[in-house]
C-alpha cells in the first residue's frame, strides 16, 4: 500500500489519476466499517473507472492514506458516495479535515447542493455532517437492511 500512497504528498488531495487506488479505499471501507456489507476492490475500481466519481484523500507526513472521501458530482450537485477514516486514525480531526476540505472545493467548483445517507446509528457521522450544517432532508426506512434505516442530508452551499 505505501508503495501506491507514495506520490500523495500532500495531507489532502483531490485525485484525477484514480489507478491502483481501488486497493487501499476497499481497506480503509472495510476497516471503518466490518460490521456492514463490504465494499469490495472491484466495487471502487467500477465506481473510479466513471470520469464523473471522484476521490478526495488524506494522506499523514509519512504519506500514510487516513480516510477518503468518494464523491460524484455532476453539474451543481455532488453527492457523498462513502467516506471512511481508518479507525486508528478516528477522533483525531482527520474527517473533519476532509469534509471541509471537500465543501471547500465544491464551493469553488459552484456547486449549490451536496447529499448523503447516513445511518441512523452512526451518531459520529451524523454529529459531523450537523457540525458542517447538513439538514436531515428524509429518513429512507430500511435503507441498510431490516429495520437499518437511513438519514438522506442535504447541505445547501
Amino acid at each position: 500500500m505505501k508503495l501506491i500512497l507514495k506520490a500523495f504528498i500532500m495531507s489532502i488531495q483531490f485525485i484525477t489519476n484514480k489507478n491502483g487506488l481501488e486497493y487501499p479505499l476497499a481497506l480503509i471501507h472495510l476497516m471503518a466499517f466490518p460490521e456492514h456489507d463490504q465494499w469490495q476492490v472491484k466495487d471502487f475500481k467500477q465506481l473510479l473507472a466513471l470520469p464523473y466519481y471522484h476521490v478526495c484523500l488524506y494522506s499523514n507526513s509519512e504519506n500514510c492514506l487516513q480516510g477518503f472521501l468518494l464523491y460524484v458530482q455532476i453539474l451543481k450537485e455532488a453527492e457523498i458516495i462513502t467516506f471512511a477514516v481508518d479507525p486508528i486514525c478516528q477522533n483525531q480531526g482527520v474527517g473533519k479535515n476532509i469534509l471541509k476540505q471537500f465543501l471547500k472545493r465544491m464551493e469553488q467548483e459552484s456547486v449549490k447542493k451536496v447529499f448523503l445517507e447516513v445511518a441512523e446509528e452512526n451518531k459520529k457521522a451524523y454529529y459531523l455532517y450537523n457540525f458542517f450544517h447538513f439538514q436531515i432532508h428524509t429518513i429512507r426506512k430500511s435503507y441498510y437492511g431490516k429495520n437499518k434505516n437511513a438519514f438522506l442530508m442535504i447541505k445547501n452551499i
